[in-house]
């Protein structure tokens, strides 16, 4: 991921130094194993947060957050399919099916980045006010459960 990171002048002019970028590497490891280790607590909402705030002040647009997940997403999916449908499906199978999620996942994340972005332009100062309500309220209840 971070190779196509790197490739991103913008997102490049970000890091000053390759201990910076194995730092960053090493932290976005402990949230991917964080995130899919199925604990959406309080604790997880803040170190959420934490990246949010961070990243809104080295001035990462929330566009190439939403682009590198899609990357992620499509790595995991990958990994996902071919351990799954090893000796079940062809190889040509298992690609076609790859790029079929792929396909959903690219259109769904270019809406969320759409509307993210609308949002933000909407609203612009007034999200802080999202941010600092509390994440245990309704709409929050209905996200921590991915797996449901």
């Amino acid at each position: 991921m971070y190779a196509h990171i790197l490739k991103q002048s913008e997102l490049k002019a970000l890091f000053t130094s390759e201990a910076m970028v194995a730092s960053a590497r090493q932290r976005q490891h402990q949230h991917w194993r964080r995130l899919f280790s199925g604990t959406y607590d309080d604790d997880y909402i803040a170190s959420v947060r934490r990246i949010a705030v961070t990243h809104a002040r080295i001035g990462l647009e929330p566009s190439f957050y939403i682009t590198t997940y899609l990357l992620a997403l499509e790595e995991i999916h990958g990994l996902v399919i071919n351990h799954y449908t090893r000796g079940v499906v062809t190889r040509a199978g298992r690609q076609r099916l790859e790029r079929a999620i792929r396909a959903v996942d690219r259109a769904v994340l270019l809406d969320l980045q759409l509307v993210v972005g609308g949002y933000l332009q909407e609203t612009g100062p007034s999200i802080a006010a999202v941010w600092t309500s509390s994440p245990t309220g309704s709409g929050w209840r209905s996200i921590r459960s991915p797996m449901a």
